[in-house]
């Protein structure tokens, strides 16, 4: 696990720590551009504009991470939408808050002497594709949705080589295992897809956010903010304030994505770093709070499909409407 981390600069005039409300937020995904508006908030002092002295705690996997937010270790989690469903069973006992980043977060990289068409999925034969446990239940459901059969396809899907390591990012570990011949694929996020293609041993399938699959495989998840009803109950106000503080980031991020290569040299190792302000540039446009009734129905039907849902719960018992006025006009991609 990352070591955690503090506020970053403050703004003018803030709180004394004394004054300040402690938040503890987790990221599992913390070197990739999934979470980045929640690490941006902190660097730019945002949260401390908001009275709140945030603690940012890294964690390997998805499911330590809500197991921590479960059990109270940490106060908010930035996972994939559809994760909490694997702890909180129809989503009893915790809900989203805004989304971090619209849409699929997650890209179809294969090496790089893979014969055959982009986004062509019947064309996946024999390969050995790596993904975390969350992901690899998108890319599985995505794969079906193409019409491809993994099994008979030969496909094969499973952890990536490295990824538990203390500190590694499922993304980087994955383009490693490319490079090394591991792996015929990985399902991975952005950052790991642009190493593996700048590195020369990979190429990038299928970029499913950008429309590079199956109709609907770009609303399957997304990353999103969550709190557990507990917490909710008891700390509304400390909620509004990080929602704000994360919503503020966006808008930066989508106005001026440059400065967010200022920020990951300070955050992340220099060969992933190099390449965020390219990726924040090309997807600015994901970075809003909304979270629409649709995009949860398409989440749901894809939950139930992979049995992490029975049934479809209603809008206001799966997403935190009370915090709908702070997520701001939004312009979405379509």
């Amino acid at each position: 696990m990352a070591p955690e981390a503090g506020n970053g600069p403050g703004g003018e005039g803030p709180m004394s720590h004394s004054e300040q409300l402690t938040m503890k937020i987790g990221v599992s995904d913390y070197i990739s551009t999934s979470h980045f508006p929640v690490l941006f908030a902190q660097e730019l002092g945002l949260y401390e504009k908001e009275g709140l002295n945030v603690v940012v705690r890294a964690y390997e996997q998805a499911a330590k991470e809500l197991d921590a937010l479960r059990v109270g270790d940490i106060d908010l989690a930035s996972v994939g939408a559809h994760h909490p469903l694997t702890v909180f069973k129809g989503w009893k006992g915790a809900k989203l808050l805004m989304a971090v980043g619209q849409c699929t977060p997650w890209v179809l990289v294969v090496r790089a002497n893979l014969l055959g068409q982009r986004g062509d999925f019947k064309g996946l034969k024999g390969l050995r594709i790596g993904a975390a446990p969350e992901p690899e239940k998108a890319l599985l459901y995505i794969l079906r949705k193409a019409g491809v059969d993994p099994a008979k396809a030969q496909i094969t899907t499973g952890p990536v080589p490295g990824a538990l390591a203390p500190g590694a990012c499922t993304g980087v570990a994955a383009a490693k295992a490319l490079a090394s011949g591991q792996l015929d694929g990985f399902w991975a996020n952005e950052l790991g897809a642009a190493l593996a293609v700048q590195s020369g041993v990979g190429k990038v399938f299928a970029d499913v956010r950008h429309g590079e699959g199956p109709p609907g495989a770009e609303k399957v998840s997304f990353s999103a903010l969550v709190a557990t009803d507990r917490y909710l109950a008891k700390n509304p106000e400390s909620v509004g304030k990080a929602i704000c503080a994360v919503v503020k980031a966006q808008g930066i991020l989508r106005e001026s994505p440059e400065q967010a290569g200022l920020v990951a040299r300070r955050l992340f190792p220099e060969e992933a770093a190099v390449a965020v302000p390219a990726i924040v540039e090309a997807n600015k446009d994901f970075y809003h709070a909304e979270i629409t009734a649709e995009a949860m129905s398409h989440l749901h039907q894809f939950a139930k499909e992979v049995g992490l849902l029975t049934e479809d719960v209603p809008y206001e018992e799966s997403v935190a409407l009370r915090f709908m006025p702070l997520w701001g006009a939004q312009v979405l991609p379509s």
